[in-house]
């Protein structure tokens, strides 16, 4: 399975040192990196749809601050 167009849906239109990366890939490990929490709620609500849409399942007890 590829996680090229989750990759893509996590990422601002136009990245930049005012807008920079929110999350960064590695195999089956996503870190969400954001500064408000509006923003943190978004991304994880792409993440939950990306995942229930492909039918994969999140770890809660793996997830962290």
């Amino acid at each position: 399975m590829f996680i090229d167009p989750l990759a893509l849906a996590l990422q601002p239109s136009k990245p930049s040192a005012h807008n920079p990366l929110n999350a960064l890939l590695l195999a089956d490990d996503i870190a969400l990196s954001v500064t408000c929490q509006s923003t943190v709620q978004h991304l994880v609500d792409i993440v939950m749809d990306w995942s229930n849409a492909n039918g994969l399942q999140l770890n809660p007890s793996k997830c962290g601050s």
